[in-house]
């Protein structure tokens, strides 16, 4: 709700809206005019009146037709008149003059409604005005991501403005419990006396499950508001409502001092709906205000042309002109001597090759001891976080990148914020506030473990003895108990897996230990659904956890959640009711993760240490930091904490058993090896058509005092089964069985996957993504043609994101897509998040980007714009599918790069990826993948419709793993139907196998058949895909040529 200036009322259940006279004035019942006089001087107020730091809003009417007038006792301190400005706006009454101390001013406001007049004195405080304020340093505030608590206020500081540390141990500084429950896009401003802060944000909250598009549609309309006079303490925040009636959202809000007026002009973005119910892409508003309580109507700002959408507009003033950097497209950079005048276009960052949509959410603010500025722009389509441009002339619009060396953005994603400068003792003041520093131990490398517990005391009080006798004494929680075990004969801890039965460390005992080994003997009962084994961290936000399930073991650090955790993880036989040794080894750029003595996985690309998880952290076995994870049951024994990184043959020679075999390894094998120390077998994998398996000599490695027989010098026949003797010191002796698998090819070789298969001429071809980059971080395109489905030709790569081939994009080379229309060639495909077109005449060769920016922009309808897919019908018209999360589709123009008619989303239920579209006998076919493709539940679901963009009939999943087998994740697929024939082929991926995992998969086709009733059959998936060759019709007309 937003009314003109013209009215000044306040109502007891109107607080979050000052000046907005309420219906009961506004007319719904009939008042006399004295009736009317007298509620409008009862509502008649100013915000903060004992508090005034700044200009003063003073109506001069309202909506019923009072007139309003104003008288000051001390008109050198407020201003009551209007002051008329040359060749632009007129400065509003209620200039504010500060004088050298706390002054009170009476104002005397005369309402008029007809005949009848009345007075209002209003009573003011105007407070003394400030010091000027040297700035030493910065304030950052942004929010962090749509998980739990991303969408809120955080803060970091800086001393430099180029290297950030997070405050509050990287949790919400301010949370927003009105509206939506969540804000965005943080801008902060100071007053420009110095002593008065505003904070506005959007109000949105994604993660409430509110999809992109409803969110630009029918959002809020409000923004979300806090204000501080120090920077520490906040008022509530508050709603107000600032979009025109016909928006769908009001985003992104800044806002910037007009000198001139003495107002702020607060900007945002808002998509708004025309009288056919349209929704136009965003434009910019403004709206001005002097207490961030009232504000005028709003009026369009930025409005670029025809279709062009713009959002994330921030502004800066350097002597007499103001700067505005703006995201349409690309980041364009502008200049006024105005904020409400003309402006004129200085440049973009293309000469920095930031072109298109590449970054967003554009900030800018002044080093403190230089002239140089630093633009900072969110690299939102690669999702790398903010990038600093340097330069030290605005009017010149050119910048400089910075080396990643150069700048460090803290531990936690920074997503669209603002910097403030801010003085030394404001400096002080917030990291007081937010900040507890991390104390590193200060103590020597110690040989023996810094914490023991051996589970072996009388336990009195529930409390754990610290057998290494430095007091890190523990605790039992619920029914935590001691009990003895058959197998260890002796004293274990056990946990019943009831609510809160868990053991804790004592709090605080991991902080700052960056360096560390943690090993512990466990007996997992839970192997299976979501649960911790063993954790440390602050909450569910900042932790490290162990999960032993039953045939897989997890470590894995975050400070962002489970969506952001770096890992180690490794496959194992059950391990359920069986005692193990599980050993980590964490140091703050690597992680080990040991079973019985055996290096399982290692991960040497860790960027988390344990002083990023903040400080006084917990420390629990048995118990998780996600409230609706169950509890672990089973037993523990042994827990050992050492102050520094034990090597691999101290690891072995602690926890491995003395007749073990810690590693077994033949030339050439495919993967790591699977040791089963408590079977006593090993399992060695080659993945080949032709292997010589007659004469290969292994490598070894045993306990230090053990040896084995025959010599790990001397080759072997493992064709067949080979048994080794391992004998220790004392002559005990345990057999290890040794066989060796050979394991099938896949349909087509490597790590690839999203296959799209394609047919032309007398050729089948394959397009896949090309795999086997940690975090899907590959570049290239390929493509591949075989004459058989059996035999592929690989044609190397077609498109190459890091070189110039696409100078829009630089990675997470994604599920590509294809098409052909007329003999040209066009290979859809996802780039950092977002869809682009390349097209050529050849099918495996000469492909060049057709549009210079991406087809689907990253949030242009849904978060990431991934998975193309194109389908055509009898009829030549071509439709377009895409989405991740969402579905979206829409028809092709004939150029088969643009769209007929606006997208459109058509979501089916379990939907995550994968999107794929065919006709059959006069049915529409939809099909998609569901779950992470980093599960091994990843699996294909379909409806039918009788249309292309629906509706949709949902039936079941007609592929999923089968781990009876070691196929899991099967996903992410094709169609294939042989020209004039009803033979159909599924083209799809898998983990690879045998130790495949989401990043390492490879692509398999199977026989897909129909039921009588046009519903598709349940695929069996087969370990080696079809074995037949198959053949297209050269004399078939059908065929694509």
């Amino acid at each position: 709700m937003i009314r003109k200036r013209s009215l000044v009322v306040m109502m007891s259940f109107l607080m979050l809206y000052n000046f907005i006279v309420s219906e009961e004035v506004s007319g719904k019942e009939e008042l006399t005019d004295k009736e009317i006089v007298e509620k409008i001087k009862d509502s008649l107020d100013i915000p903060n009146a004992d508090n005034i730091r700044g200009n003063i809003t003073l109506p001069t009417s309202s909506d019923e037709g009072a007139s309003i007038t104003w008288e000051s006792d001390n008109p050198e301190v407020i201003n009551v008149n209007e002051i008329v400005n040359k060749n632009y706006y007129n400065t509003p009454p209620g200039i504010v003059t500060r004088q050298k101390k706390d002054t009170s001013v009476m104002l005397i406001a005369t309402i008029q409604y007809g005949e009848v007049t009345d007075k209002k004195e209003v009573q003011v405080t105007v407070k003394a005005k400030p010091k000027n304020k040297k700035y030493k340093a910065y304030l950052m505030t942004h929010f962090t991501g749509e998980h739990d608590i991303g969408e809120q206020i955080y803060f970091a500081s800086s001393e430099d403005g180029l290297n950030w540390e997070d405050l509050n141990d990287g949790a919400p500084a301010l949370t927003s419990e009105v509206g939506e429950k969540g804000v965005r896009d943080p801008y902060i401003i100071r007053s420009p006396e110095g002593d008065k802060f505003y904070l506005i944000a959007t109000d949105l909250r994604i993660a409430n499950g509110k999809g992109w598009g409803e969110a630009q549609t029918n959002g809020s309309k409000s923004l979300i508001i806090w204000e501080s006079t120090d920077l520490v303490n906040w008022s509530e925040e508050r709603m107000v409502e600032v979009a025109p009636s016909n928006a769908g959202n009001a985003w992104a809000p800044e806002t910037v001092y007009d000198e001139e007026t003495g107002e702020y002009v607060v900007f945002w973005a808002s998509t708004t709906e025309d009288e056919n119910g349209t929704f136009s892409p965003p434009d910019i508003y403004y709206a001005k205000t002097r207490d961030f309580y009232t504000f005028t109507e709003p009026e369009i700002y930025i409005d670029r042309p025809g279709d062009q959408h713009i959002i994330d507009t921030t502004i800066i003033k350097d002597e007499d002109t103001f700067y505005r950097y703006s995201a349409d497209g690309q980041i364009t950079i502008e200049k006024s001597k105005q904020v409400l005048g003309e402006w004129s276009k200085v440049g973009n960052l293309e000469p920095l090759g930031l072109t298109n949509d590449d970054v967003e959410g554009p900030l800018i603010f002044k080093f403190n001891d230089r002239e140089e500025w630093n633009l900072m722009v969110d690299q939102y389509a690669t999702g790398q976080g903010y990038l600093p441009l340097l330069t030290n002339d605005l009017s010149r619009g050119e910048f400089t990148q910075i080396g990643s060396d150069e700048y460090s953005l803290g531990s936690s994603r920074k997503r669209h914020g603002s910097v403030l400068p801010i003085t030394k003792e404001e400096y002080r003041a917030i990291k007081d506030k937010w900040t507890n520093e991390v104390e590193r131990p200060d103590e020597k490398e110690q040989n023996a473990p810094i914490l023991e517990y051996t589970f072996e005391e009388t336990t009195t009080e529930k409390v754990i003895q610290d057998q290494s006798g430095n007091d890190y004494h523990g605790a039992l929680r619920g029914n935590a108990t001691y009990q003895e075990d058959e197998v260890k004969e002796s004293q274990v801890l056990y946990l019943d897996g009831t609510d809160d039965t868990f053991a804790a460390f004592p709090t605080g005992f991991f902080e700052g230990r960056d360096t560390v080994t943690i090993s512990m003997d466990i007996k997992a009962e839970t192997v299976s659904g979501n649960f911790f084994t063993f954790t440390i961290g602050k909450d569910n936000q900042r932790y490290m956890f162990l999960r032993t399930r039953e045939n897989e073991l997890r470590n894995a650090i975050t400070v962002d959640s489970w969506s952001n955790e770096q890992e180690v993880k490794a496959s194992t036989a059950s391990i359920e009711n069986t005692w193990m040794t599980v050993d980590l080894v964490i140091t703050p750029t690597s992680m080990k993760m040991y079973k019985d003595g055996i290096l399982l996985a290692e991960n040497n690309d860790i960027s988390i240490s344990m002083s990023d998880l903040g400080t006084d952290l917990l420390a629990y076995i048995g118990k998780s930091f996600y409230s609706g994870d169950q509890y672990f049951k089973g037993a523990f024994d042994n827990v050992q904490v050492y102050n520094r990184a034990l090597s691999e043959e101290e690891i072995q020679d602690k926890s491995l058993l003395s007749t073990g075999i810690a590693s077994f390894e033949l030339p050439g094998q495919f993967g790591l090896t699977k040791i089963d120390s408590v079977n006593q077998s090993i399992q060695v994998s080659f993945k080949d058509k032709d292997v010589n398996l007659t004469n290969i000599t292994p490598s070894i490695s045993l306990h230090t005092d053990a040896e084995i027989s025959p010599s790990a010098n001397e080759p072997q026949d493992f064709t067949e089964a080979v048994t080794y003797t391992v004998t220790d010191k004392d002559g005990n002796t345990s057999e290890w069985t040794v066989e060796v698998e050979v394991y099938p090819t896949a349909t087509l070789p490597g790590l690839y996957a999203d296959p799209q298969i394609f047919v032309y001429d007398d050729t089948f071809y394959l397009y896949p993504t090309t795999d086997g980059f940690e975090g899907w971080s590959g570049t290239q395109f390929k493509a591949f043609s075989s004459k058989d489905l059996i035999n592929w030709e690989d044609h190397g790569v077609i498109i190459d994101l890091a070189t110039d081939d696409v100078e829009w994009a630089t990675g997470n080379a994604w599920a590509p897509g294809f098409a052909e229309k007329d003999g040209t060639f066009y290979h859809y495909f996802s780039a950092n998040q977002q869809i682009g077109v390349a097209k050529s005449s050849s099918p495996t060769e000469g492909f060049e980007d057709a549009l210079g920016e991406p087809l689907v922009a990253r949030d242009e309808y849904s978060g990431q714009a991934i998975d193309p897919y194109v389908f055509t019908d009898d009829d030549g018209q071509s439709y377009f599918y895409w989405g991740n999360g969402s579905l979206w589709g829409a028809k092709l123009n004939d150029d088969m790069v643009s769209f007929a008619e606006e997208p459109r989303e058509m979501t089916p239920s379990n939907f995550r990826e994968g999107v794929v579209v065919f006709k059959r006998n006069g049915t529409y076919y939809l099909m998609w993948s569901e779950n992470d493709t980093r599960e091994e539940d990843y699996q294909v679901a379909y409806a039918t419709g009788d249309s292309p963009m629906g509706p949709w009939t949902k039936h079941d999943v007609i592929l999923s793993k089968d781990l009876s087998q070691g196929i899991k994740a099967t996903g992410h697929h094709s169609i294939l139907n042989i020209p004039d024939t009803d033979d159909y082929y599924i083209v799809y991926h898998r983990f690879a196998i045998p130790n495949g995992n989401g990043f390492n998969r490879e692509v398999m086709i199977d026989k897909m058949e129909f039921n009588d009733d046009g519903t598709i059959k349940e695929i069996q998936p087969t370990l080696e895909g079809i074995t037949e060759p198959v053949y297209l019709d050269t004399n078939d007309s059908n065929l694509i040529r």
